[in-house]
């Protein structure tokens, strides 16, 4: 057994290009990851994990065509969450895809995804690479779930390119083998192995193309260089007879007859991978009725016993009482390990004699015979491994006698090409017959393991995932989530579709509801309806939360990834959100994890804030993560601050925490500003100082988009522009502004004022200062201050006696000192 993916052995589905980077012989073997990412199987814990350990180029092309595939069986996915919605799905609506459009669509992106986790794992290195190891277990279990061909040629294939014997290099060294390689001492184990892994067209073309003649003692030898013996094997120097070599000639002849004549052959798995993969063939891709297989059985029995000198079935004389039963005197004394002679027993009618073909081809062509017979025995002992015995047992043991008529039918009828089919009629009848070669396979891996001839190894993870993959063990998810959780989330997501992995499902609410909820236990119980089937399988629902734990875990590992492709500004979280759109609770999911994710850049903050504002049911999200990140801001960064404050407050939810909190703390950050300025007697901060934000808000007051924002920005801008330019007016304005919370000598706090009262006495001192230097522009301000007092609108009548004693203080007149002075 040689390398375990060659660059000419390479995929599953048979179309993959052919890669360079590949194991030698030499490798390591060792199967054992170093740090296999355990699944989580409790409760999920909605915490930031990571960072995802597969390389980034997989984790976008997985991406990719998860969203294509969702994008196209959307309509029809049990799980349908776009971009966390919660709207219904009607799944008889004119959306539905049929079914054999869906499962062909499956089957497309199946493969590509499988090509990509190919890709990725020979870039990687070794077997013991948790992502070989992932790939070589969705290798199988993706192929026995989509593939159009039948169980037996997906798990030849899969063997063949995970394990093959020989490898195409040695089988190409074999056939070229001098003078010719039934000359060669490997000619009888590579036909066995060939045929026990269901590879007839190889077995017949050798067979064909053997050149017996030269096993002829009277043949002179030839003077050419022999092969190398390390590539293909010794030479054999054993010789015969010309009537031995006749006898051989007749009993292979024999031999190749019935071996053409096996149902189901399928595809040559040693051609080019791009030759593998064809589009679904009705005879290619069927694996024999069952009617065929007693035909061929009959055959090969027949054959056989004609090989071993027995009579027909109708020419055997019945034994006697006297007679022991079990009398295989027809064998002749053990001349080998298997124990399997000559016997002079044989029919006249026979077309050669046993006494004639040599006792090794005798032996040998017996134990082909009971593979073709689906020999369970000998195909245990010839097998080395236990994935070649599960190949050769599926491949040679169909079972046909347990089948009821119906079952009979449906086989024979899936491939009748005398039968018009529909696709949807195809695609049923496909669907039972894969069940049934499922259902098979499982019964067959439980019976050899139970036989204990070839153990399982436990230690070796590629051996534990296939056989998990075989035995159709609903744990399988976690086991490749040990390896790599994107390898688990994609086939979560693609069996999802198919049904064949279990997923949570969705409460719609208001959605319609089954009737038969409303009955009770026993109600259900007179109508023979089990609540299980109604209510769900407490097990399989356990297995669905579990699987849809590994989306959930895969997405906690991308939100600890920062840069997925830092040239392509494409982060980890970016990926986890389109992930959450496919799962359930996507919305929940996302209103825990985004939060947490580390304020680490104003571009990261934006994308996040655009992501959930655009997104239904995250605008509270959107005001966690800007409020999070304007309170991580340096102090005197009061532009970005107030931007983030501002979008942290644009959710119209006012009973929200956040959404209250932060507009208070954006008004009392603009409360600081004035304070500053009014202390200092200038602008705060100065224009060198202030950020390019705030610059920006208050040189262009329209391009803020937040209408809170802008509103609150108002009295302050003002009070700059006063303090750079000395424009009354301006001044004036955040007066008025300051004695808003006071109508008509009432004071009413919960008034929205963007400057408030308490800076009425330090504007006063300001405006005190335009009255002492007599501007001629402050005359008409003071008259309609003056008005406004007198009716006692504006800033009211209020008395503040700090306010009045700092006017007379500055010698203004007392009457106009009510102007100021009132707060």
């Amino acid at each position: 057994m040689t390398s375990w993916m060659s660059h000419e052995d390479t995929g599953m589905f048979g179309d993959e290009e052919d890669y360079d980077d590949t194991m030698q012989d030499g490798d390591d073997i060792d199967a054992t990851p170093t740090k296999p990412s355990a699944a989580r199987k409790e409760e999920f814990v909605a915490e930031i994990s990571g960072p995802a350990t597969e390389p980034k180029e997989l984790i976008l092309r997985t991406e990719q065509l998860m969203e294509e595939l969702a994008g196209l069986l959307g309509a029809t996915s049990p799980n349908s969450d776009d971009e966390y919605s919660d709207s219904d799905v009607d799944m008889d609506g004119p959306q539905a895809l049929p079914l054999e459009i869906k499962e062909e669509q499956i089957r497309k992106y199946s493969k590509q995804f499988l090509t990509a986790l190919q890709q990725a794992a020979l870039k990687t290195g070794g077997r013991r690479d948790p992502l070989a190891i992932a790939y070589h277990t969705c290798s199988l279990l993706l192929p026995l779930h989509h593939s159009t061909a039948s169980t037996a040629e997906v798990l030849r294939k899969w063997l063949f390119h995970s394990s093959p014997y020989p490898s195409a290099a040695n089988l190409k060294n074999f056939k070229t083998f001098h003078p010719n390689y039934v000359c060669s001492s490997d000619f009888w184990p590579i036909v066995t192995h060939l045929t026990l892994r269901g590879e007839i067209h190889e077995v017949i073309d050798i067979i064909h193309r053997g050149k017996w003649d030269l096993l002829c003692k009277d043949t002179p030898v030839s003077s050419a260089p022999s092969f190398q013996a390390s590539a293909s094997g010794k030479a054999s120097k054993t010789r015969y007879t010309s009537t031995e070599v006749s006898a051989i000639k007749q009993a292979i002849s024999q031999f190749l007859f019935v071996l053409q004549k096996t149902p189901g052959k399928g595809r040559n798995s040693y051609l080019p991978p791009h030759q593998l993969f064809y589009p679904p063939n009705i005879t290619l891709d069927s694996p024999g009725t069952p009617a065929e297989w007693r035909i061929y059985r009959g055959s090969a029995i027949k054959a056989c016993s004609e090989l071993l000198g027995i009579p027909p079935m109708d020419q055997q004389r019945k034994k006697t009482d006297d007679e022991d039963e079990t009398d295989d005197s027809y064998y002749a004394p053990a001349a080998s390990g298997f124990g399997f002679g000559s016997s002079s027993n044989q029919p006249k009618d026979s077309g050669f004699t046993s006494r004639k073909l040599p006792a090794e081809f005798t032996r040998n062509l017996r134990v082909l015979y009971e593979i073709l017979q689906g020999n369970r025995d000998t195909i245990l002992s010839a097998s080395e491994t236990w994935q070649e015995a599960v190949v050769a047992l599926t491949t040679w043991t169909r079972e046909v006698d347990d089948l009821s008529d119906e079952d009979e039918q449906d086989e024979n009828w899936a491939y009748d090409p005398d039968t018009p089919l529909t696709e949807g009629d195809l695609y049923i009848v496909r669907q039972r017959l894969q069940d049934r070669e499922l259902e098979r396979l499982q019964n067959t891996f439980e019976e050899l393991m139970e036989a204990g001839d070839h153990p399982l190894d436990s230690t070796d993870y590629m051996q534990i995932g296939a056989a998990s993959a075989i035995s159709l063990d609903p744990e399988i998810i976690q086991e490749i989530a040990k390896h790599s959780l994107l390898a688990a989330s994609a086939v979560v997501e693609i069996g999802g579709y198919a049904g064949w992995v279990l997923r949570e499902k969705k409460e719609r609410e208001g959605g319609r509801s089954n009737m038969l909820d409303e009955f009770e236990e026993d109600e259900m119980q007179l109508l023979g309806i089990s609540a299980s089937d109604i209510r769900g399988d407490p097990e399989g629902m356990r297995m669905a939360v579990e699987n849809e734990n590994v989306l959930r875990s895969y997405v906690a590992a991308l939100m600890g990834t920062e840069w997925i492709d830092e040239e392509t500004d494409v982060e980890g979280w970016e990926i986890a959100a389109g992930v959450m759109g496919r799962i359930e609770n996507g919305r929940e999911l996302a209103e825990q994890l985004l939060p947490q994710l580390p304020p680490s850049s104003p571009s990261r903050t934006s994308k996040l804030i655009i992501h959930c504002s655009t997104t239904p049911h995250l605008a509270s999200t959107a005001s966690k993560i800007a409020f999070t990140f304007a309170n991580s801001l340096p102090h005197n960064a009061f532009g970005q601050r107030l931007h983030y404050l501002s979008l942290s407050c644009s959710d119209t939810d006012e009973e929200d925490e956040t959404v209250s909190t932060a507009r208070h703390q954006l008004h009392e950050t603009i409360q600081h500003l004035i304070q500053k300025c009014l202390s200092l007697r200038s602008v705060f901060p100065s224009p060198d100082d202030a950020d390019e934000t705030l610059s920006n808000m208050l040189s262009s007051p329209a391009a803020v988009e937040s209408d809170t924002l802008r509103i609150e920005l108002a009295g302050y801008a003002s009070l700059r522009r006063w303090f750079e330019s000395k424009d009354v007016k301006a001044l004036v304005s955040v007066i008025r502004a300051a004695g808003e919370q006071i109508d008509g000598g009432i004071w009413d706090r919960e008034w929205g004022c963007n400057v408030e009262p308490r800076w009425i006495p330090g504007l006063g001192r300001e405006f005190a200062e335009v009255l002492k230097n007599g501007k001629e522009d402050a005359v008409g301000e003071i008259e309609c201050l003056e008005r406004e007092m007198e009716r006692g609108d504006g800033i009211g009548m209020v008395r503040v006696q700090n306010g009045w004693e700092k006017g007379l203080r500055l010698g203004v007149s007392k009457r106009l000192a009510k102007v100021w002075m009132m707060s």
